[in-house]
C-alpha cells in the first residue's frame, strides 16, 4: 500500500491496513469526537470525520466528501448541517465533492443547501463538484452557484468530480463556471 498524507496525530494513522474500517478515536485534526466510519483504500484515508462527511485523499489533495445519495429529507438535512460544521473549521483552498445521487429535492433542502453555499464562498480558494444530481437540481444549483460566484462543476461519476477537484485546485484561475477545460 502506497503511504498517502495521513494524520499525523492520529495514534492509528499509520497501522491501519487498506480495506479495513477506521476506528475514528477522535484524536484527528478535525477536532471533531464522533468516530470515523468508512474503509480505507489504496487513494482515501479517513481522518476523523462524520459519516456523513469524510474527508478523502485523492492524487495527494484532501478532499470534503459530503454523502447525499439515496437519502430522504430528514437525513439530506442532516447532511447539510455537517457540511456546514466541517466547512467552519476550514481557512482555505478546500475542495468538496457532494454526492447527490438519487437524492430528493424540497424547499427546505433548498434553503438549507443555500446557506451552505454561503459558506462554501466565504472560504477563498473552494471548489465544489455535485455528482448524480438530477436535471431539476442541477438548473436549481447552477442558478445558485453562479448567482454568488461559486466555482461548481456538475460531474457523471465520483471519479470524474475527483479528477476535476485536483486539476481545479492546481489552476488558481478556473472559475469552475463554464470557462475551463473540463467544465460543464
Amino acid at each position: 500500500m502506497p503511504l498517502l498524507k495521513r494524520n499525523r496525530r492520529c495514534p492509528l494513522a499509520n497501522s491501519i491496513p487498506a480495506g479495513s474500517t477506521c476506528p475514528g478515536t477522535g484524536d484527528c485534526r478535525t477536532g471533531l469526537r464522533s468516530p470515523a466510519v468508512g474503509v480505507v483504500g489504496p487513494d482515501i484515508i479517513l481522518v476523523g470525520m462524520r459519516k456523513n462527511v469524510q474527508r478523502t485523499v485523492h492524487k495527494g489533495r484532501e478532499i470534503l466528501v459530503a454523502d447525499f445519495a439515496n437519502r430522504d429529507e430528514e437525513s439530506s438535512l442532516a447532511v447539510w448541517d455537517d457540511l456546514k460544521q466541517a466547512l467552519l473549521k476550514e481557512t482555505g483552498g478546500v475542495l468538496v465533492l457532494i454526492d447527490a445521487r438519487n437524492t430528493q429535492m424540497s424547499l427546505a433542502i433548498l434553503n438549507k443547501a443555500r446557506d451552505v453555499a454561503g459558506t462554501l464562498k466565504s472560504i477563498p480558494g473552494t471548489r465544489v463538484d455535485f455528482v448524480g444530481m438530477t436535471s431539476l437540481q442541477k438548473s436549481a444549483a447552477q442558478v445558485h452557484a453562479t448567482a454568488i460566484h461559486l466555482n461548481a462543476h456538475y460531474a457523471s461519476t465520483v471519479e470524474e468530480a475527483r479528477e476535476w477537484l485536483v486539476a481545479a485546485s492546481q489552476n488558481p484561475h478556473s472559475k469552475g463556471l463554464g470557462g475551463g477545460p473540463g467544465d460543464k
